[in-house]
């Protein structure tokens, strides 16, 4: 009885083996096994500047990208302006996509903390990242000079900025 069972035991295994060879060829079809890269969303950004009274102030700005693409990083588009007077313009910067990360900075550059030179009561200079349109990251520097994103270096200097897959 027990060599009928051992007998029996066999027969199964083989069985298995060979239906196993037989499947071994259908199992390693299928998708690679490569991650997919990311989806890339295309962002069309701009940067709306007002601003107003600023004679005197040294009022600038600066807008920087960078680029990111397979772990590696570039200088994307730039602006830089100045106003000596008043200002409403939005920039055209580009499109961007994935881990790229356009900065605002804004700045007074003759107002520091020791300096008499600061800004009246209704000058003001403002930058908004606009993103598909939408508002994503204002800056603001007027007569409080405080607020997030403001600070003196040795000047008074705002600065914002957006990542694409942070939105």
């Amino acid at each position: 009885m027990v060599y009928l069972h051992l007998r029996r035991m066999k027969t199964l295994t083989a069985l298995r083996y060979l239906l196993f060879i037989f499947l071994l060829p259908l199992l390693s079809c299928g998708d690679d096994d490569k991650p997919n890269p990311a989806p890339t969303t295309p962002h069309v950004v701009s940067v709306r500047v007002f601003g107003s009274e600023l004679s005197g102030l040294g009022a600038e700005l600066q807008i920087t990208s960078r680029l990111v693409s397979g772990g590696q990083t570039q200088e994307g588009p730039n602006v830089s302006d100045k106003y000596t007077d008043a200002i409403d313009k939005t920039y055209s910067v580009g499109t961007f996509s994935n881990s790229d990360v356009v900065t605002v900075t804004i700045a007074f550059k003759n107002v520091t903390r020791t300096s008499t030179t600061r800004p009246g009561l209704s000058s003001g200079l403002a930058a908004t990242i606009l993103v598909d349109g939408r508002p994503q990251a204002p800056i603001v520097l007027d007569t409080k000079g405080i607020g997030s994103g403001v600070r003196y270096e040795p000047y008074l200097v705002g600065t914002t900025a957006v990542q694409m897959d942070q939105l």
